[in-house]
């Protein structure tokens, strides 16, 4: 008698029978019954921990591919922001057909399939204040994730991971500039505040 499976041995035998399925059908071909079947478990199962596919895809795309160990931290925040979108756009490359199809579904999962880069990107701002680059404030969550959101949905659009030189030109040319110009902004708020209150008469 087979004993039943649970918890991480049960997640597991899913996520790795989901990966398998991939192989053969693709993303778009992917039926979460016929995962359910080949983990020989059900689908209710599948749904109750990954109630969409493109969720369960993601969970078994981070258990099969290699991540990075940690943020880039390449010294500067230009930098570290060139190694995070090149991470990104090597993901692309690497599982094609399954990154399109969670680029297709990205509305309703845009947290999932965030998650990863926009910790990276949240360090490397971190890092950038700490050293001096950026500050006084830290730029909105909007700003932080510009470059992140433009590749994305570049390579969306042309179904292709972007090359080197779109990645320098869209870190130079717009997220550096955008995240200068909030920094100069903050200072120069921070400057008036600080002459309205010297020069505010005594009560």
């Amino acid at each position: 008698m087979k004993s039943r499976r649970r918890g991480p041995l049960l997640e597991n035998a899913i996520l790795d029978a989901a990966w398998a399925e991939l192989a053969v059908t693709g993303y778009e071909g992917l039926r979460m019954d016929a995962v359910a079947a080949r983990a020989g478990t059900s689908k209710t199962v599948l749904y109750r921990r990954w109630p969409s596919r493109v969720e369960l895809v993601l969970a078994s795309l981070r258990k099969n591919s290699a991540a990075p160990a940690g943020a880039p931290d390449k010294g500067n925040l230009r930098d570290d922001v060139v190694a995070i979108l090149t991470w990104l756009s090597d993901r692309y490359q690497s599982f094609p057909d399954i990154m399109r199809g969670i680029m297709v579904e990205l509305p309703d999962v845009e947290g999932n399939v965030t998650q990863s880069s926009v910790h990276f990107m949240t360090i490397a701002m971190d890092r950038a204040m700490v050293r001096g680059e950026i500050g006084p404030a830290m730029p909105s969550p909007r700003v932080c994730r510009v470059a992140m959101d433009l590749t994305r949905y570049e390579m969306f659009v042309t179904r292709k991971p972007l090359q080197a030189e779109a990645i320098t030109e869209l870190v130079d040319l717009i997220f550096m500039p955008l995240v200068s110009s909030w920094s100069k902004d903050a200072l120069d708020s921070l400057d008036v505040e600080f002459q309205v209150r010297n020069t505010k008469k005594p009560d």
